[in-house]
């Protein structure tokens, strides 16, 4: 499944991203409401156009990533605290 528009707008207040949710399969516009922007964290965001399974992959990776982040902060980080 490919092919979106992503479009993103810096302002003087922040940042502002947008994505139609339409994912076409060859010619037949399959998927009326794909998400393309995944929150990463309060301070940053991921939108991604292209092979959706791409996309969710990324999702995947940074989904697991800050389990990890979080792991090493709870075993490592808090004999410190």
């Amino acid at each position: 499944m490919t092919g979106t528009s992503v479009l993103g707008v810096h302002y003087q207040g922040g940042v502002l991203v947008m994505a139609d949710t339409l994912g076409s399969y060859g010619s037949l516009a399959r998927f009326r409401s794909l998400e393309r922007i995944f929150k990463v964290n309060d301070s940053c965001a991921v939108a991604a156009s292209g092979e959706y399974s791409d996309f969710q992959y990324l999702q995947t990776l940074l989904g697991n990533l800050r389990y990890v982040c979080l792991f090493i902060y709870l075993h490592c980080f808090s004999f410190f605290l």
